[in-house]
C-alpha cells in the first residue's frame, strides 16, 4: 500500500516529501510500524514541520509520543512527568500546555482499528 501524504498547502510541495536521505527512493521502510532510529525520527518532526507532506505519528510504546497537528501544533506525549522540559520549552519561546491526549492518538480499543496509521516506533528514546 503506497503511503499517503498530506499537505496543507503552507508551503510548497518538497520532492520526496522531505524524506529524501532518510528512507530510500522508493520509500521502503516508511510503513505502519516501521522503527526508526532517533536522528531520523527528529527529521521527520522536521519535514512535517516544514509541511514537506509527510504525516505520521511517533511512539515509543506508552512511554513517548511526539504528533504534529495539522496546524503545526506539536503534541508530546510521556509516561512521566517532564517540568525540566516544559520549563526549557518556555524558555525558548514556544507556549506549551498540558493536555491529558493528543488530539492524534489513535483509540486502539476500537476493534475495527488494529494498528494507527502512519505510527512509527521510535529504536532509541533518550530521556
Amino acid at each position: 500500500m503506497p503511503p499517503s501524504f498530506v499537505h496543507y498547502g503552507l508551503e510548497p510541495p518538497v520532492e520526496g516529501h522531505g524524506l529524501g536521505g532518510l528512507f530510500p527512493p522508493d520509500l521502503t521502510g516508511y510503513h505502519d510500524g516501521a522503527e526508526v532510529s532517533l536522528p531520523v525520527a527528529l527529521e521527520l518532526v522536521r519535514a512535517m514541520l516544514r509541511d514537506h507532506g509527510a504525516w505520521c505519528r511517533l511512539e515509543a510504546g506508552d512511554v513517548f509520543t511526539v504528533h504534529v497537528g495539522y496546524d503545526q501544533h506539536v503534541y508530546v506525549g510521556s509516561d512521566r512527568p517532564c517540568m525540566d522540559a516544559v520549563v526549557r520549552t518556555r524558555e525558548l519561546g514556544p507556549f506549551p500546555e498540558a493536555m491529558s491526549a493528543s488530539p492524534y492518538a489513535t483509540p486502539l480499543e476500537e476493534p475495527e482499528v488494529t494498528e494507527a496509521a502512519c505510527s512509527f516506533s521510535v529504536s532509541s528514546v533518550v530521556p
